[in-house]
């Protein structure tokens, strides 16, 4: 009785383990991707640094297109927007 148990907990555990290990591949979006996209984003920042906001928008979308749930390039997108008195583009 006690083995059937942790026969059953044990396999339970190797189910989790293998649905977390696949945890970064959810809606087609590999890691990669996520690189890619931060990379992308990374230039944007320079953009946005440098006051070429107009630019970084476009790379901030470009990165969103890729990697479409990154906060931080919605976030300064929506920044660049401001900056640029585009306010409905940035609320949205």
């Amino acid at each position: 009785m006690m083995r059937k148990k942790y026969l059953s907990l044990l396999g339970l555990i190797l189910i989790l383990t293998a649905f977390s290990a696949f945890q970064f591949e959810v809606n087609g979006q590999s890691r990669r991707d996520q690189n890619r996209a931060k990379k992308i984003a990374g230039e944007g920042d320079t953009l946005f640094n440098r006051k070429d906001y107009r630019s970084a928008i476009n790379k901030y979308a470009e990165a969103i297109t890729i990697y479409p749930n990154f906060p931080e390039a919605h976030f300064w997108k929506g920044y660049a927007h401001y900056y640029l008195n585009e306010y409905d583009s940035a609320v949205n």
